[in-house]
């Protein structure tokens, strides 16, 4: 339901698309937090093609499939579209706490 309503990035769908929509239902294993010193150090650790993300910083939160691979092949990229989706800036990357 966010992705069809909620998505930042697209406007949402309209009930004349349904008849076109396709509903892709994935089974993920438990995420793992992963210990990172700072964007290039994310980047680094990615694997493309294998990993999927799931992004939070407070009200913000965004997740990609690893089958987004497919669509942002680039580490930089993969993050750059997962933190518009989250509603971040581009650029956007909190120190830790």
């Amino acid at each position: 339901m966010a992705a069809a309503l909620r998505d930042p990035r697209f406007a949402p769908l309209n009930a004349e698309e349904l008849d076109i929509t396709r509903i892709e239902i994935s089974l993920l294993s438990a995420s793992v937090v992963m210990d990172i010193r700072d964007e290039a150090d994310a980047l680094a650790q990615l694997r493309p093609g294998v990993d999927g993300v799931i992004l939070e910083y407070g009200r913000h939160c965004s997740t990609f499939l690893p089958q987004v691979w497919e669509q942002l092949p680039q580490p930089r990229q993969f993050m750059t579209h997962l933190k518009r989706k989250a509603g971040l800036s581009d650029d956007f990357w909190a120190e830790r706490r």
